[in-house]
């Protein structure tokens, strides 16, 4: 997918190669910052790549709420609306589970390689989505019953 929206790109740009390369490029690049500020030399270094996994990642705040419209048509709200809750359910959590990562293990190290592992996950995810291939497209018609 990241090839193709590579090569596509360079024939006529559109919102899936835009979406598909800030996605194929921007979280996995952000899981790589990750890892570079855990192996970073000093607190400095580490804080620059921290900042730099965030921007990375937020690369793809905007395409994903596009997405969210190009697939859901009229049911956009809905689809915006779980993916924002699912978003949120995440957030809730992340600090109760880094809290209890740093009581378990009193370093940053596993709770930063779960973030960068989640990171390189989302982008696996994010391949398995079409934006040009609307939800009701995709749906099978219903029968009639009567």
């Amino acid at each position: 997918w990241c090839v193709i929206s590579g090569l596509a790109r360079r024939q006529r740009p559109s919102s899936y190669t835009a979406a598909a390369a800030l996605f194929c490029y921007g979280l996995p690049l952000a899981a790589l910052a990750i890892l570079a500020a855990v192996s970073a030399a000093d607190a400095r270094s580490a804080a620059f790549c921290l900042a730099a996994a965030a921007a990375l990642a937020a690369l793809g705040v905007a395409p994903a709420w596009s997405v969210c419209l190009a697939i859901g048509g009229r049911h956009a709200g809905v689809v915006s609306g779980a993916m924002n809750t699912f978003g949120n359910l995440g957030g809730a959590a992340s600090p109760v589970v880094v809290g209890l990562c740093l009581d378990a293990w009193k370093d940053w190290d596993t709770p930063l390689y779960t973030v960068a592992a989640l990171y390189g996950a989302a982008a696996l995810c994010w391949l398995a989505i079409d934006p040009r291939t609307p939800l009701e497209a995709a749906q099978a018609p219903l029968a009639d019953v009567a």
